[in-house]
């Protein structure tokens, strides 16, 4: 090989050397940390087994609903007719749960557990329309059967009271007792939308 040519190969190999944004070499702990030890040893002993467990689930539940149907009460009349009243509701519930993937199930308060209700009826109708009472009521749930006391407020003229609601969803009696009133009467169909979030114990 001439001298020529070598004097070519030792200048390229130079030139590649130097060019450093191809590769990167780390100048210490390379290549890596290497542990030497055995891994542990499992001998396979039913004593050393450990049962799996299933943690549980929280769940918050929230139900918004319709609620309307006959009413009487509020404003006597003298032919006895009977008017409407039209309402709009939330029932939140808190529970845990010892299984999980309760999402896969309907959701449901716990049955013979204490519901939160909160709503208001935007319409009162008997000649005319009138809005009705905000309330709020705790309610013990058994499946679809439920009974609730609370208070109900007119917010037009401050006229409160009480209220219960017994129920086999999704037929009801709603009963109130109103201070400058009385006494008011509704038939109550709930349709309510289920949902809950829950998350692992």
């Amino acid at each position: 090989m001439s001298r020529r040519v070598v004097a070519a190969l030792v200048a390229l190999g130079a030139t590649t050397s130097a060019c450093t944004g191809l590769r990167y070499t780390a100048p210490t702990n390379a290549p890596g940390v290497v542990v030497l030890a055995p891994p542990a040893r499992e001998d396979g002993s039913p004593d050393l087994y450990v049962e799996p467990t299933d943690p549980g689930e929280h769940e918050l539940y929230f139900g918004p609903g319709l609620v309307g149907g006959p009413a009487l009460g509020r404003h006597a009349t003298s032919d006895g007719s009977t008017g409407a009243e039209l309402g709009v509701y939330l029932r939140v519930a808190y529970q845990t749960r010892r299984h999980s993937h309760r999402r896969d199930d309907v959701p449901m308060p716990a049955v013979g557990g204490y519901v939160l209700n909160v709503g208001w009826s935007p319409l009162q109708y008997n000649r005319e329309a009138e809005l009705g009472p905000v309330w709020a009521e705790l309610e013990r749930a058994w499946f679809v059967a439920s009974v609730a006391v609370g208070v109900a407020v007119y917010p037009d003229d401050g006229n409160a009271g009480i209220q219960a609601t017994v129920a086999a969803k999704p037929y009801g009696v709603r009963v109130r007792y109103l201070a400058e009133t009385g006494f008011e009467v509704m038939g109550a169909f709930q349709v309510e939308l289920p949902t809950a979030f829950s998350w692992s114990r």
